[in-house]
């Protein structure tokens, strides 16, 4: 199968593959960034190298440990009375600290 490109996509990518450190790595930043799914977060490692990691991955790297991650409110948090949207307000302050 042949693949079709304009001269313009193939100095885009050349330049793309120049920064990542060459085609080999532009292919596995490929390969990892579709692995990682939607929202993935391109990090570098403190060797210089470039890698995708997960959205949650790179947020609880962030936290410090004795903060876990809470869940959102479910509906079950939601019967006290307070609105959705309260309750959804309270929740994010409590995450920022």
């Amino acid at each position: 199968m042949a693949i079709l490109t304009t001269t313009r996509d193939q100095i885009r990518v050349g330049a793309a593959a120049k920064r990542a450190g060459g085609y080999e790595e532009l292919i596995r930043l490929d390969r990892e960034k579709r692995a990682a799914g939607p929202g993935a977060i391109l990090k570098r490692e403190p060797g210089g190298r470039l890698r995708y990691v997960r959205a949650d991955t790179a947020l609880r790297q962030a936290l410090p440990e004795e903060q876990p991650i809470s869940s959102p409110p479910s509906g079950r948090a939601l019967r006290d009375g307070k609105s959705p949207l309260a309750q959804l307000r309270t929740w994010l302050e409590s995450l920022s600290g």
